[in-house]
């Protein structure tokens, strides 16, 4: 039987919005938008990076990614510090209280998440995460990044 990529993908596109939906809430208690908590996960990840690859990354617009990261930088999560290899650029840094706002997150928002996933055993979740883990690897290979 063939796989049906696209419908991997669109299920993936799917499940990530049901999330980031459910998670909402709890972003909203913290006073951040949509959009600004899609750059807290990536930047969680990235830890420093440009704007410009930010931009790209999350697929907007550096003009609008621009209003976005004034706000968090008024928060307290990220900070713009200097590119030590280009005086004329400046670099953006996961603050401390981007890592504690996040695990307030993760902390609310694990009992969504635990009953979202009870349907699928345990063995069956940690083989998908095994999966997925491997496809984002190779991914971020190609693209020559790393976790």
């Amino acid at each position: 039987m063939r796989v049906d990529n696209q419908r991997l993908v669109e299920m993936l596109g799917l499940l990530n919005r049901k999330i980031h939906r459910s998670l909402l809430p709890v972003f909203e208690a913290e006073g951040v938008s949509f959009t600004e908590s899609v750059v807290l996960w990536k930047m969680k990840r990235l830890k420093v990076c440009h704007a410009t690859k930010l931009a790209d990354d999350i697929g907007i617009p550096p003009s609008t990614l621009t209003g976005v990261l004034d706000r968090l930088v008024a928060k307290g999560c990220l900070n713009r510090v200097p590119d030590p290899n280009d005086r004329r650029a400046v670099l953006l840094e996961a603050d401390e209280h981007l890592f504690e706002l996040l695990a307030r997150v993760k902390k609310e928002g694990e009992v969504f998440l635990a009953g979202m996933f009870k349907s699928v055993p345990d063995d069956q979740m940690r083989q998908l995460i095994e999966s997925l883990e491997r496809v984002i690897s190779h991914l971020e290979l190609e693209e020559g990044e790393s976790a």
